[in-house]
């Protein structure tokens, strides 16, 4: 026996044997507690304000612009049943000096109850849930206001005043016709479409200036496809000049080849770079052709209609198309790029095709009379593309290499087309020639890609020959087994979900790149499909974007959603067939005929849900691995750092910083202003 000041017996003695186990349970019990005021400790500040933890960090080699970046966690703000819209905007609503985070949702409500079922918890009308418009505090993500959407939306821009007020505000579109402006101080709706010509969507508006002499900005816009209970298949689109006021058609023409439409159009300036007037140098830019849903697959074409033109007559059908037969879905994946290749001051075209190649066009040739010989820069077919691949994304520009033309990131699709890509795919092309300069190992968890991801941004440095690209990427958390084919999804493949990843690279950094986001790492989702917007860069809060350390920051806003559950094997094998029999809706004899595809996808789910009795509630149905339902959305908002810890001694290499917000060259969807142009070259 020893004796003990310390025990707990009132003899104040303790056998030695028990004396080490008491000690021994002490400690673990204090341990378990500790971590348990932690995790609580976490848990309350999941949904608050700025943090400071360290998402990851990475040390550079000596040729690269700063010697370290590291990646921390600002705030993270968490909305159940809600999935994610159009890409995020910046606009300081609360003007208190922070740009505040513009946000687009889509209820999480199942397609096959009606529309009102999930909103018994709003105030609004009980048909206005489908989605809606929200404003993130900057400087804390807490909701500034809110203001509920009739239909989901799925673009968004806020580039002109329509109130007056000094303040832009936003104009909203997305499908089943939702076209609708909103004050940016307080979320109140202005206008919205009356339109009755079907249900056709609506994509990103394009302020041409005050046409109608009424003080207000009027808009370019185009309509049709992309919509549910649509009234013609396949919907043929169309372009609109509407009123920036009152959201009136002030002038509107079937697309020339009455084609479906799913791109904004986009002002092409020729005069000067995008800083043109109304002098018959701007063109309307806008493309056609089927997506992987309307079930069109004869093609479509690109065109250039003389702004001037339309605004006088309203005409569009009369104009020829500059580029055709690309593709029998059409030519155009994503929005063009605009950017001056030659120094000429008048921007060239970049297109990303639907074919896997990506073509420089000049705007000048391929408007004019010559444009069949001597439009054409260069073009680049991407590696991979003689299997099959499509660019479904915009393009990032950014000056990757040591010249002053500006070279773009490619994300691409490997496959036979939509929903079955084989993988992911990721380069750099020169913007001089067109050749691949980089090339980044592809990623396997390709299924249904095409519309989970958002598209790249750039991350500009001081300089030339170093801006950094920001991208997604979707891989399969585990990758150990499987003969299984590499088309089908992970939890076929490998009997795991998919991950996504948010990355830096660049000229400097290794190919794995920079982790801003990964997906293995938080606690918010596990899906076999992840829904991420196209984020938004930001001026870093709470500091300035250069310390006194010779450090730099810019900081990352994006939004990220969760699915559903994956089928049971018997449903899946009864969607299966059903899907394999889609082309039934473009047979008058059949039952389906005239359905949209997605309201067919919606009429299986039910049958195959129903036949093996797995509707898990009245508003629930986890069946459509297609249209998955969403568990949650989670914004985050994160600050990437380059760190200097260079000395002259040491080497004659000084930093490069990260350029501050305003003098950034790519920051959202489409460009700093949503128009496609690339702006702050050097």
């Amino acid at each position: 026996f020893a004796k003990s000041a310390s025990s707990p017996t009132t003899s104040g003695w303790l056998p030695l044997d028990r004396r080490r186990r008491y000690r021994h349970a002490t400690a673990t019990i204090a341990t378990i507690v500790l971590l348990a005021t932690a995790a609580a400790y976490a848990l309350h500040r999941s949904n608050s304000a700025a943090t400071s933890a360290t998402a990851s960090q990475r040390t550079l080699p000596a040729e690269a612009a700063c010697s370290s970046i590291s990646v921390q966690s600002v705030w993270r703000r968490v909305f159940p049943r809600l999935s994610t819209g159009g890409p995020l905007r910046l606009l300081d609503v609360n003007q208190d000096g922070v740009p505040d985070v513009i946000l687009t949702f889509g209820q999480d409500f199942d397609r096959l109850v009606p529309m009102g079922a999930d909103c018994s918890d709003s105030t609004t009308p009980a048909s206005a849930c489908a989605g809606g418009i929200e404003a993130l505090d900057g400087a804390t993500g807490r909701t500034i206001w809110r203001s509920r959407l009739e239909q989901r939306p799925m673009a968004v821009s806020c580039e002109a005043d329509l109130n007056k007020d000094g303040l832009p505000d936003c104009l909203v579109g997305g499908r089943g016709g939702l076209l609708s402006a909103h004050d940016a101080a307080t979320g109140a709706r202005l206008w919205r479409s009356l339109v009755t010509r079907g249900r056709k969507a609506y994509f990103t508006a394009q302020p041409i200036g005050d046409v109608d002499d009424d003080g207000v900005p009027d808009f370019v816009q185009t309509r049709g496809g992309g919509g549910d209970d649509l009234d013609e298949l396949p919907p043929k689109g169309e372009l609109l000049l509407l009123s920036g006021a009152t959201g009136a058609e002030t002038a509107w023409q079937y697309v020339p080849d009455r084609r479906p439409v799913h791109l904004p159009p986009q002002i092409v300036r020729l005069a000067d770079n995008g800083r043109g007037s109304d002098d018959g140098s701007r063109r309307i830019l806008f493309s056609t052709g089927g997506d992987f849903e309307d079930g069109d697959r004869q093609g479509g074409a690109l065109y250039l209609l003389r702004l001037k033109t339309f605004l006088l007559s309203g005409e569009a059908a009369k104009t020829a198309p500059v580029i055709s037969g690309v593709s029998h879905k059409g030519p155009l994946g994503g929005p063009a790029t605009l950017a001056d290749l030659n120094s000429d001051s008048r921007p060239e075209l970049i297109l990303p095709l639907l074919n896997g190649s990506v073509m420089a066009a000049d705007v000048t040739h391929l408007f004019g009379s010559q444009r069949r010989v001597r439009s054409t820069v260069w073009r680049a077919d991407l590696p991979g593309s003689v299997k099959g691949a499509e660019v479904r994304w915009a393009l990032a520009p950014g000056f990757f290499s040591q010249d002053r033309v500006p070279d773009f990131f490619v994300q691409y699709c490997v496959g036979p087309g939509y929903p079955v890509y084989r993988s992911q795919r990721f380069v750099v092309l020169d913007g001089s020639t067109g050749r691949v300069i980089k090339e980044l190992p592809p990623a396997e968890a390709a299924v249904g890609i095409a519309g989970s991801l958002g598209s790249p941004l750039t991350v500009s440095f001081e300089g030339v020959g170093q801006d950094l690209f920001l991208h997604w990427r979707l891989d399969c958390r585990r990758r150990r087994t499987s003969g299984a084919a590499k088309w089908l999804p992970c939890w076929r493949r490998f009997n795991a979900n998919s991950a996504a990843q948010l990355l830096l690279v660049g000229q400097h950094i290794p190919a794995s790149g920079v982790t801003v986001y990964d997906e293995r790492a938080e606690n918010d989702s596990s899906s076999d499909r992840p829904l991420a917007t196209t984020g938004t860069l930001a001026p870093p809060v709470n500091r300035n974007s250069h310390g006194n350390d010779g450090s730099s920051s810019i900081d990352a806003v994006f939004a990220v959603a969760s699915t559903a559950d994956d089928p049971a094997s018997q449903e899946q094998t009864c969607l299966d067939s059903y899907l394999s029999r889609s082309a039934d809706r473009f047979n008058r004899a059949s039952k389906s005929h005239g359905m949209s595809a997605r309201r067919y996808r919606a009429m299986a789910m039910r049958r195959c849900s129903q036949k093996f009795n797995k509707i898990y509630s009245t508003h629930n149905i986890n069946s459509d691995r297609f249209a998955s339902k969403f568990k949650q959305l989670v914004v985050y908002r994160r600050r990437i750092t380059c760190h200097c810890n260079r000395r002259a001694r040491v080497s004659n290499r000084k930093c490069l910083r990260i350029l501050p917000y305003s003098e950034q060259r790519w920051t959202a969807y489409m460009g700093n202003r949503a128009d496609g142009y690339l702006r702050n070259a050097p």
